[in-house]
């Protein structure tokens, strides 16, 4: 991602809309969620919003058992954003 350019993805039963700023080096992440049945249920989407510091990640679990990982690149440049597998472990 780069600032101000957004991307969507889905993410189990809901849809993300996300983009970043730069803001004093770090990377502001807003995302708004929605559930994908809102258009024939009604109601509004969930703004959240983040800081996330250059060479860390947000992670935004699911319901569905992914999450999705918001790495802010140094400099606060870009972003990636990847869906991963949660997986626990056992003793």
């Amino acid at each position: 991602m780069k600032p101000l350019a957004a991307t969507s993805l889905d993410a189990g039963a809901a849809h993300v809309v996300s983009y970043f700023q730069q803001i004093g080096g770090a990377c502001r992440l807003t995302m708004m969620i929605a559930d994908q049945e809102m258009e024939t249920k009604g109601g509004a989407p969930t703004r959240v919003q983040m800081t996330v510091e250059p060479g860390r990640a947000a992670y935004v679990d699911d319901a569905d058992g992914k999450s999705s990982r918001f790495t802010c690149l140094y400099g606060a440049e870009a972003m990636n954003v990847t869906r991963i597998d949660r997986v626990a472990l056992a003793r």
